[in-house]
């Protein structure tokens, strides 16, 4: 998308331990993004795992990657796990969202869906990304923009952590070359929600965490980067 810096919101940096609200109850989140037919060890502690997607690669991957995926998953011992596909996961760009769950046992799969935590918090989540050009390869679940902007007004006003793959556009989302990757759409949505998390990936050349107002913003790369996983 066109980037016009006079029109993204200023953001803060944070350190770790990164920490949202002021209850006095916690849950641990730990978020990964991008890994690429990586399997992490050693993954820290916590209560919810998140991956944001990219868990293959859309060249030289098939469904069996897939289900080694999941039985990564279900190693980990995290109470709750969500997860959300990538422009990578080509092999189930055309499935449906019921297929698509049957594969993830050891996993919550979202798709333009919402799910309830066990302790009552909301999580929204969207593998969606920009089209690109035909020569990528790399182009699952990703549309044009008036399927993006209606993918992304779906996440509700009520929402406590929303999981893109995709970020904001303007928010952790410049590369190497000086372009932007990020979404208009997704960070007019986070704006108007502001939910407490918003966890993404995709871009690998700005990982980190910001503060976008009151919303801290996560972007979980791991390929590539020397960050991660974040909790």
């Amino acid at each position: 998308e066109e980037f016009d810096p006079d029109s993204i919101p200023s953001v803060k940096p944070v350190s770790e331990p990164l920490k949202v609200g002021k209850g006095g109850k916690s849950l641990k989140v730990i978020v990964l993004s991008d890994t690429h037919m990586q399997f992490p060890k050693d993954i820290p502690d916590g209560d919810v795992l998140i991956h944001c997607g990219d868990f293959i690669n859309a060249v030289g991957s098939s469904e069996k990657d897939i289900h080694d995926f999941n039985e990564w998953l279900g190693l980990q011992m995290h109470k709750e796990k969500i997860i959300i596909c990538g422009n990578h996961e080509v092999p189930l760009k055309d499935k449906k969202i019921e297929y698509i769950q049957k594969i993830f046992t050891n996993a919550t799969y979202l798709q333009g869906t919402t799910h309830q935590l066990e302790c009552g918090l909301t999580v929204f989540g969207s593998p969606y990304t920009h089209s690109r050009s035909i020569i990528y390869r790399a182009n699952a679940f990703s549309v044009d923009r008036n399927t993006i902007d209606k993918e992304f007004s779906k996440i509700p006003d009520n929402v406590d952590i929303v999981v893109t793959h995709v970020p904001s556009l303007g928010i952790l989302d410049k590369t190497h070359v000086d372009s932007h990757v990020g979404s208009s759409s997704l960070l007019n949505n986070i704006l108007k929600t502001k939910p407490l998390l918003h966890v993404c990936g995709h871009n690998h050349d700005q990982t980190g965490a910001v503060w976008l107002n009151e919303t801290l913003v996560v972007n979980a790369a791991q390929a590539g980067s020397y960050h991660g996983p974040f909790e």
